[in-house]
C-alpha cells in the first residue's frame, strides 16, 4: 500500500479537527458540569474552567506542532465563545 504524502495527511487531520471542534462547542462536557462550551462561556461561574480547558487544548496542540505532527489552531474558538484570548 502506498504511503499518504505528509501534506495530504495534514489536510485530512485538519479537516477532522475542524469538524470535531466546530461540533464540540455544542457538546455537553463533564469537565464543564454537563454544560456545553457555549453555555459555559456565558456563565461567570463556569468560564474559568472553560478557559483552563482551552489553554490545555492549545498547549497540547503546541506540543504536537513542536513534534512535527499536524496541530490544530484554536485561535478562532476564543472569539466564537466571546472570550478574550490570554496573551
Amino acid at each position: 500500500m502506498d504511503e499518504v504524502p505528509p501534506e495530504v495527511a495534514a489536510e485530512i487531520v485538519q479537516a477532522f479537527y475542524e469538524r470535531h471542534y466546530r461540533g464540540w462547542l455544542d457538546e455537553p462536557l463533564p469537565a464543564l458540569g454537563g454544560r456545553t462550551p457555549r453555555e459555559a462561556a456565558g456563565l461567570k461561574s463556569a468560564r474559568p474552567k472553560l478557559i483552563a480547558l482551552l489553554k490545555d487544548m492549545e498547549n497540547l496542540s503546541a506540543r504536537e506542532r513542536l513534534e512535527g505532527r499536524p496541530a490544530y489552531d484554536f485561535g478562532w474558538m476564543w472569539g466564537e465563545l466571546g472570550l478574550p484570548r490570554p496573551g
